[in-house]
Formats: structure tokens, C-alpha cells, sequence
């Protein structure tokens, strides 16, 4: 047996001997708590440990690997960490680390006044001061570099030509930067050009929308010559887009537009001559209404001067404020106009009349299954009212109906149609035939994945034909097929029944298929030979994750000497109190639950030596 120990001991020796630790990372880590480690370590390692130097993050301070691979870890606040990596013996023992000091920190706050400009005419020369600020100040820099400067984060640009400067502040402390951007453009200025349009004619409009068409201006002013308006008489405008004006009352008005350039170094005016007349006035009595085809409708209205009916169609005059209307379109509502004239100021109203036809209410059935939901649908649209009955005591509302029956039969369904004036209803035949019941039973719902052989069972009711899904991409059409899973997992097995008519139902179980999980437990262990690589304690060895775990260490006369409730307590060859135990062979009962949840009990002998 010692024979056997110092040869693994000579063999760990050998690949620790090649192994060397290292990872990279990224410094400082700016605007995040997240970071992320690469395992760089090299040679044949038994496992790694990471300690990121942050208790307030809890268990997850520490993290065990037992490969390498990528760690994250996010840190619970800004500040500096001292991050190691360990490599680990078969024992769990740190066989060499190394560390690296980590800073984590918030991208600057950077301010930047002014941050927009207006828009300049080539051949102008801007002068700016531009101020960035932070809290607390960091280094600044400039691009392109400014023409000169006050204070390292207030300094002077001369423009000329469209041009971008963008100002990066650094925090010396953390090494975290924020940058911020802005751009001044200059456009080629041709001459201003005053210039602008209003509708011509006005009557009764007192607010007028102005459109402003001038070329190359940057900004303008109107002057809409009306004292009684007070201070909306004028208006000061920063662009080229429309503006409205409410005039005090009707009469004559001379409207004058002033532009500028950038600079107010050129200017331009026009004047046009606003006349606002009273307004015309045309009324119709009447209110949009429907009507059945035939009906007449009298239509009446009032006004200022002549009046005149349009379109002539379905009306028995055209001329005066009255005329009967007998419209036949059923296609589209008719719109009829009255027409004013007074002093060349017209105005008109308008009266929609709505035609109607009878419904039409014919709608399709088919054969149906039990709860299977139907759409009834009616094949004509765009009534007010539709009443559907089912034969049931049920109804609905609507064109279109969504129906179950739950039992099976011959019914009569029944459906009204009102378009507010005229109605008319249908009665059709609806055939309901019995659904299919899927059902089915497993011999077990539980196995390991070396036993995972299930029996299912057909029970299903009305149906004549099947379709089974495993849950695993595998299906069968057998009535009562067996199947055996190839995974681990929990499964879905899904069973589908039809019946003749296509009618359908599905019927589902879980089945679990677990794990098989190998454990160890040595038969001799030596805890006194000393070094990292040597047999010195007492476990069982296998996957980790079990719970419920309890190790009983007796000697031969039945005494208990040693007491574990966690599986990474072993026994160190002492007894509770802390005494070397004498050699010998030793009783031991191991039991806990694996990952599964399965209760294993492990019960031999353990010869301890030294």
C-alpha cells in the first residue's frame, strides 16, 4: 500500500512540476460592475480557485472550477480588488497562485457648453470660446487642437469651415474617459430674397397662414400691419417655416417680410396687400342619414345670396334652398352640396345620404366535432346588426361568431341581419359528431438512464388512428408503442387521437430519466505521511452537489470516533476531539442524497495507516 501511495505521490509531483498559473483581464473596467477573466494557466492542473477580494459579493467571493475556463464576477461597488487565481492538488490543497489588482470605476461625467451651433455663410469667422466641465476635474483633450486657451478645459476655436471638435476627458485616478462631440457648419449664402404667398381670397378668414418662400435667409421678422392686434402685430422667427396670423377684423392689411443673414450684415423686404371680406354662409338642415332603396328624403337649407344643388342626380330641382332627393347608389353613400354666392364670397354645406339594400344573411356550415370551436361567419359585411342562434339557447352578436358545441347532434343554427331599416334571416343545419378521448398510462414515470426502457399504454376512446411524441425529436405511430430515451432529463411524452372526421385530442405525461452517478470510497488512507499530494484524509469521492450528507467512523469494538454532516468535512484520521486515532481498520457508514435526489448508503471498512 505504501508502495502504491508514493508512486501517486512521485506522479502529481511530476505534472504540478509543469503546471503555471496566469490569467488576463481587462483594467480598468469603466461604467460596469461586470468582468470577465480568462484562465490562462498552462501544464496539468486538478483544479482552480478564484477569490475576486469582494466579501460584500458573499459566496460568490470564492468560485471552484475544476477545468479552465472564462470566470465572470460582478463586483458589488466601484473600487480597487486584488484578484487571485489558485491552482489546486487532488487533496483541494493550493499548489501555487498569482495575483492581479483590479479597478473598477464610473466613466466620467463630462459637460460641454456650448454643444450646438446655428448654421454660418462661408466666409464668415466665428470666434468660441468652449467650456467642458467634470466633477471632480480630470485631463482634458482637445481635437483639433484649439487656438488657444485659458484653463486646460476652457479654450478658444476660430471657425471658418464646417468642422467637428470633440473634447475627451481622462480620470488619471481610474483610467476611465468620456469624450463628447459638436459641429459647426457653413453653408454657401447666395443673396437674400424676400419673398412669400397667402390664398387670395378671404372671406370671412380672419387667422391667415403665410408661407414664407424667401432664399437664404437665417432669420426674418413680419410686420403685418395690424395695429389692433398689439403686440401680435409683429413676429420674430429663427427659421423659413409658415406662420399664421389672426387679423382684429375684415378690411385692408399691408403685410411686410424682413430677412437677415446669419450675421445681420444683409437684409431684404416685400410688402403684399392683404384684403379680408365677409364671410359666405350656407346651411343645410338636414343631419347624414340612411335610407331604404326608394325612400325619399326632402332636403332643406338657408344662406346668404343664390343658392344651387349638386350633382343633379336623384334630385328634383337643382336651384333655390330646397329640392327632394330619391339617390339609387347602394354602392357608396351620396354626398349632396348647397352652393351660396354672395358678392363673390361662396360657401357650401354638405348632406350625406346612406342607401341601403336588404341583407343578404347567408352564411356556411360544416361538420364539426364536440368543443370544437367553429367560426360562423356571414358572407355579407358591413351591416349594424347581426344576431346568430345557435339552437343550443345560445347566441351571439357580431358578423362573425365563435361557437362550440358540447354535445353531439344535428342542430339548427339561425342567423338575423338589420341594417337598421330592413332585416332578413337564415336557417342552416349544423352536424356534430363525438370527439376522441386520448389517453394513455406508462409502466414507470421514473428510471436511470441505463434502465430507461418505458411500456405506454393505449386507453384512448373514439379514435382510430395515433401519433406519440417522446419529448426527445422521436415520434411513432404504434398503438401502444415502447420507446427507450437515450438522455437524461424530463420528458413530455404527448399522445395525439383522431377519429374519422378528423376530429382531434392530445393527452400528456411527464416521464424523468435520471442519472447514474459512480461514487468511490478509498479502503485505506495514510493522514501522517505529510506533503499536499498524499492520501490524508477520508471521503467519499464522486459528483458534487449531494445533500443530506452524514459519515460515521467507528472502531472495532463499535465506539463512534469521528461525525460528518457535510460531504467536504472528511475524516482526517482523528478523533472529534482532535487525537491521532491509533491504526487499524475502521468501520464506516456513509449515506447522503446524490444530485437526483436518490437516498445511497455506503457501509465497509477503512484501514487507516501512517
Amino acid at each position: 500500500m505504501r508502495k502504491i501511495i508514493f508512486l501517486i505521490f512521485l506522479s502529481a509531483l511530476f505534472y504540478s512540476a509543469k503546471a503555471a498559473v496566469s490569467f488576463s483581464y481587462t483594467s480598468p473596467i469603466c461604467g460596469t460592475l461586470n468582468a470577465s477573466f480568462t484562465n490562462t494557466s498552462t501544464g496539468f492542473n486538478l483544479g482552480y480557485l478564484w477569490f475576486f477580494d469582494d466579501p460584500g459579493s458573499g459566496v460568490n467571493n470564492y468560485v471552484l472550477n475544476l477545468t479552465k475556463i472564462t470566470q465572470s464576477h460582478t463586483f458589488t461597488s466601484n473600487g480597487t480588488y486584488k484578484v487571485k487565481l489558485y491552482i489546486l492538488s487532488a487533496a483541494s490543497q493550493p499548489l501555487d497562485s498569482t495575483e492581479h489588482t483590479i479597478k473598477v470605476a464610473d466613466i466620467p461625467f463630462l459637460f460641454l457648453s456650448p454643444d450646438t451651433f446655428p448654421t454660418y455663410c462661408i466666409g464668415d469667422s466665428i470666434n468660441t470660446f468652449l467650456t467642458a466641465a467634470s466633477n471632480p476635474a480630470y485631463k482634458y483633450t482637445w481635437n483639433p487642437l484649439p487656438s488657444s486657451s485659458s484653463s486646460s478645459n476652457s479654450v478658444e476655436y476660430r471657425f471658418k469651415n464646417t468642422q467637428t471638435y470633440t473634447v475627451t476627458v481622462l480620470d488619471t485616478t481610474t483610467g476611465c474617459s468620456n469624450s463628447k462631440s459638436a459641429t459647426v457648419r457653413f453653408v454657401n449664402c447666395v443673396p437674400l430674397t424676400s419673398q412669400f404667398s397667402f390664398p387670395t381670397v378671404l372671406c370671412g378668414v380672419f387667422t391667415v397662414n403665410f408661407k414664407n418662400t424667401s432664399l437664404s435667409s437665417h432669420h426674418c421678422k413680419w410686420y403685418f400691419g395690424d395695429l389692433a392686434s398689439g403686440i401680435n402685430d409683429t413676429l420674430s422667427k429663427f427659421d423659413t417655416s409658415s406662420v399664421n396670423h389672426t387679423f382684429s377684423d375684415t378690411g385692408t392689411y399691408y403685410v411686410s417680410l424682413v430677412v437677415f443673414d446669419s450675421l445681420e450684415t444683409k437684409k431684404d423686404s416685400s410688402v403684399k396687400q392683404v384684403v379680408i371680406f365677409k364671410l359666405g354662409l350656407a346651411t343645410i338642415d338636414n343631419n347624414d342619414t340612411t335610407i331604404c332603396m326608394g325612400t325619399k328624403v326632402l332636403l332643406t337649407g338657408s344662406g346668404m345670396g343664390t343658392a344651387s344643388w349638386s350633382p343633379a342626380l336623384g334630385l328634383s330641382t337643382t336651384s333655390g334652398y330646397a329640392t327632394i332627393a330619391t339617390p339609387q347608389n347602394t354602392m357608396a353613400p351620396t354626398t349632396y352640396y348647397l352652393f351660396t354666392n354672395n358678392n363673390g364670397c361662396n360657401a357650401v354645406d354638405s348632406v350625406t345620404i346612406t342607401v341601403l339594400m336588404k341583407p343578404d344573411p347567408q352564411f356556411s356550415t360544416d361538420t364539426l366535432c364536440m368543443n370544437e370551436l367553429f367560426t360562423f361567419n356571414a358572407n355579407s359585411s358591413g351591416y349594424p346588426s347581426y344576431h346568430w342562434d345557435f339552437g343550443t339557447g345560445d347566441t351571439a352578436a357580431g358578423a362573425s361568431a365563435l361557437y362550440s358545441f358540447d354535445t353531439s347532434g344535428v342542430f339548427n343554427v339561425k342567423l338575423s341581419v338589420s341594417n337598421g331599416l330592413c332585416d332578413s334571416s337564415m336557417v342552416a343545419k349544423v352536424v356534430v359528431i363525438k370527439d376522441p378521448i386520448a389517453d394513455f398510462v406508462t409502466d414507470k414515470n421514473r428510471a436511470e438512464i441505463t434502465k430507461a426502457i418505458f411500456q405506454f399504454s393505449n386507453r384512448s376512446l373514439n379514435s382510430s388512428s395515433f401519433s406519440w411524441d417522446f419529448g426527445d425529436l422521436t415520434t411513432s405511430v404504434d398503438y401502444s408503442p415502447m420507446h427507450t430515451f437515450s438522455d437524461t432529463g424530463w420528458f413530455k411524452v404527448t399522445l395525439t387521437a383522431f377519429n374519422s372526421q378528423g376530429c382531434v385530442d392530445t393527452f400528456s405525461r411527464w416521464i424523468r430519466v435520471d442519472n447514474a452517478y459512480v461514487y468511490f470510497i478509498p479502503s485505506a488512507f495514510s493522514p501522517n505521511l505529510g506533503g499536499p499530494y498524499e492520501n490524508e484524509i477520508f471521503k467519499a469521492l464522486g459528483p458534487e452537489g449531494t445533500s443530506k450528507y452524514e459519515m460515521l467512523i467507528f472502531d472495532r469494538w463499535g465506539q463512534e470516533v469521528f461525525k460528518s454532516l457535510n460531504e467536504k468535512t472528511p475524516w482526517d484520521g482523528k478523533f472529534s476531539n482532535g487525537t491521532a486515532c491509533p491504526l487499524g481498520d475502521y468501520l464506516y457508514m456513509i449515506t447522503f442524497k446524490d444530485p437526483t435526489g436518490k437516498r445511497l448508503f455506503f457501509k465497509g471498512i477503512v484501514t487507516l495507516c501512517r
